[in-house]
């Protein structure tokens, strides 16, 4: 990904557009909140499972890139929800291959 992904992550952060941790997403995904899913690559193999069908299940697109819990402040963190629909296209805009 590129710095400008990581940028928009950190924006979306310091705007109060993001939250973050298995259990504060889960919340937010249940009541309709999350509007873009990220999750780390390096989260387990049952946590992405998990999520890809929560997604799946509430209509949310999601994404995978690295070290995403660094660029909102919180290494330790593997799932991140984008409650913004603004910050969501910018997410995704810069996501995109063309972009890199």
């Amino acid at each position: 990904m590129t710095d400008r992904f990581y940028g928009a992550l950190g924006l979306a952060q310091k705007a109060g557009k993001c939250v973050s941790g298995e259990f504060a997403v889960g919340k937010a995904m249940s009541s309709g909140k999350v509007l873009l899913l990220l999750m780390d690559e390096g989260a387990s193999g049952a946590t992405k499972d998990r999520f890809r069908i929560d997604c799946e299940h509430h209509g949310i697109a999601y994404l995978e890139a690295e070290e995403i819990g660094s660029a909102i402040g919180k290494p330790s963190r593997m799932i991140i929800g984008i409650t913004d629909e603004g910050f969501k296209k910018m997410i995704i805009r810069a996501a995109e291959p063309h972009n890199e």
